[in-house]
């Protein structure tokens, strides 16, 4: 009786671990089914085009070439195209500086003067100043060019000299520069160069002709040559012509000022007759020195004047004012 019994417990727990068994190896695949359905399910959500179900997702690169078309840009290679910041593809903007940016002409808030040798002319500008003390120096150091002050309208404050020595001085050193800038060469032209100066050729009369012609000295300055350094009395006698334009005679060299047309050299010992002539640009400094500008050497013609020196072998000078 006792063995019956036992028997049929040990089939009953057989037959309970069976069927629980059986549970378990189901519920593990009915779970894998779902998750299997559940994954095929968002794939094909992602992946089907149009689906209003999820947004598409677009690869991080793609997107990069979409934007470099609507925009013009190039997009920037990534390691890690899927970390691409925003702004990475946009390009640098260079900082302004001197080279690439113009300065605006635009004076400073408190500039009231300027100097310059003309003040339509910009380009000789040396500076704007806030007081007249500070202009009048700048032009001072500047005079033997033909640097004045003129205000901010225009209109003319000062000069260190006379309005026609400053005009002979800024007219002299014009010409000087396009006498080196232009590689002429000492010689005598056959033309006045203030008229023609296509042969590139000067000397120091027609260099001095040329600075009074532009000064408004045309009148009975000839057509063929210009002015010379020839015997007192003779054509186009540079002198002489000095003299008939009123311009005052100096003979006393301790006199001579800025603006003087000076005769030096006496040829010959023939009264009158100079070899050389010179424009003074300044007033004699402490050591007997002047801004001279002097074209009567090979050697003076590639170097840009006025130069600093005495002046040697006096004999005369014409003041124009």
């Amino acid at each position: 009786m006792r063995l019956v019994f036992s028997k049929k417990i040990f089939v009953a727990v057989v037959v309970l671990l069976l069927a629980f068994a059986f549970c378990a190896c189901d519920g593990s695949n009915e779970e894998t089914s779902a998750t299997a359905n559940v994954s095929a399910s968002a794939t094909a959500s992602v992946s089907s085009p149009g689906s209003s179900s999820s947004p598409s997702a677009t690869p991080a690169n793609e997107t990069a070439e979409e934007t470099a078309k609507e925009t013009g840009l190039t997009p920037t290679p990534s390691s890690d195209s899927s970390a691409t910041a925003p702004g990475d593809n946009t390009p640098e903007v260079p900082t302004p500086t001197a080279e690439n940016t113009a300065e605006p002409d635009i004076p400073s808030v408190n500039a009231k003067y300027c100097v310059r040798r003309a003040f339509s002319d910009k380009s000789t500008e040396i500076g704007k100043y806030d007081t007249l003390e500070e202009a009048k120096l700048m032009a001072n150091v500047n005079a033997h060019t033909g640097y004045v002050v003129f205000d901010m309208d225009g209109n003319f404050i000062y000069s260190r000299y006379s309005n026609k020595v400053t005009a002979l001085l800024c007219h002299a050193k014009k010409i000087s520069d396009l006498i080196v800038e232009n590689g002429f060469q000492l010689g005598t032209p056959t033309k006045n160069p203030a008229v023609d100066n296509s042969e590139l050729l000067i000397n120091g009369d027609s260099y001095v002709g040329w600075v009074l012609y532009n000064c408004g000295y045309s009148e009975g300055q000839p057509s063929e040559g210009g002015l010379k350094l020839n015997k007192p009395g003779s054509e186009g006698n540079l002198a002489d012509f000095c003299a008939a334009q009123g311009f005052e005679k100096v003979t006393n060299i301790n006199d001579l000022k800025a603006g003087d047309i000076v005769f030096y050299g006496e040829v010959d010992g023939i009264e009158g007759f100079a070899g050389g002539v010179s424009i003074l640009a300044s007033d004699a400094f402490e050591d007997d020195t002047n801004y001279i500008y002097d074209y009567c050497y090979n050697l003076r013609m590639e170097e840009m004047q006025p130069m600093r020196e005495s002046v040697v072998d006096f004999m005369f000078a014409y003041r124009i004012g």
